[in-house]
């Protein structure tokens, strides 16, 4: 069931196992809108914060002007 994958993909991404690879700007998008069907607006922001950054730390993603996380891109 698509329930499970999207469940496993959110597991990956939670606990940094996303293969580099699949971290591309669909999988943000798919990840914003499983932390929204889950949880409050104001808690799935949070979420997202604190994903991306744990992610990217993991990842060794540095946030650049042109990389990393950036605040206005996961608010939108």
């Amino acid at each position: 069931m698509h329930f499970e994958i999207d469940d496993e993909f959110l597991r990956q991404f939670e606990d940094q196992s996303l293969p580099l690879e699949c971290w591309n700007h669909r999988a943000h998008l798919k990840i914003a809108y499983l932390q929204l069907t889950r949880f409050p607006f104001d808690e799935a922001l949070c979420r997202m914060r604190a994903g991306i950054r744990a992610y990217n730390a993991a990842r060794g993603i540095a946030d650049t002007p042109t990389g990393g996380y950036h605040e206005t891109m996961t608010q939108a």
